[in-house]
C-alpha cells in the first residue's frame, strides 16, 4: 500500500493567493511542504529550506525566490527569521486583518509597478514589441 504524501496549507492562503504572483504561490507551497509534520502537530510550523534549495526545487532564479518570499512576508503568510548559521527559516504565520490586507495588497502592487518600470527601462524595445492581451 502506498503511503500518501500531502501538504497542508492554511485557509488564509486559499483566500489570499489571488493577490500573490505565481512565483510566490509556488514558493509558499514548497515552503509548506518542508514543514516537519511532528513539529506542526505541536504548533511549531517552521521550515528550513535555503534560497538555493527553493531555487533548485521550483526552478526560479534566486532573485525571483527573494521577491516571492517578500510577497509572502507582506501578506504575513510567513515570517523569515535568521538562524544561528546565517541561513533563514520560515515560520508559517496567521495572516492579516482585513484592514492590514488592504494595505498589503497596495504594497505588493507598488512592488510590481517598480519592477515593471525597471524592466521597461532596461529592455524598452522588447517590452514595446510584445502585443497587449485582453
Amino acid at each position: 500500500m502506498l503511503e500518501r504524501d500531502f501538504t497542508r496549507v492554511p485557509n488564509y492562503f486559499i483566500r489570499t493567493q489571488k493577490y500573490l504572483s505565481e512565483k510566490a504561490v509556488k514558493a509558499y507551497l514548497y515552503i509548506c511542504s518542508c514543514v516537519n509534520t511532528e513539529d506542526a502537530r505541536n504548533g511549531d510550523e517552521k521550515a528550513f529550506p535555503t534560497v538555493d534549495t527553493i531555487h533548485e526545487k521550483i526552478g526560479f532564479s534566486k532573485g525571483a525566490v527573494s521577491n516571492a518570499t517578500k510577497e509572502l512576508e507582506i501578506l504575513n503568510l510567513v515570517t523569515k527569521e535568521r538562524r544561528f548559521n546565517k541561513s533563514n527559516y520560515y515560520r508559517l504565520s496567521n495572516g492579516l486583518t482585513d484592514e492590514e490586507l488592504e494595505q498589503a495588497i497596495i504594497i505588493i502592487g507598488e512592488m510590481r509597478k517598480k519592477k515593471n518600470q525597471e524592466l521597461n527601462r532596461r529592455f524598452p524595445k522588447i517590452i514595446d514589441s510584445i502585443p497587449e492581451t485582453r
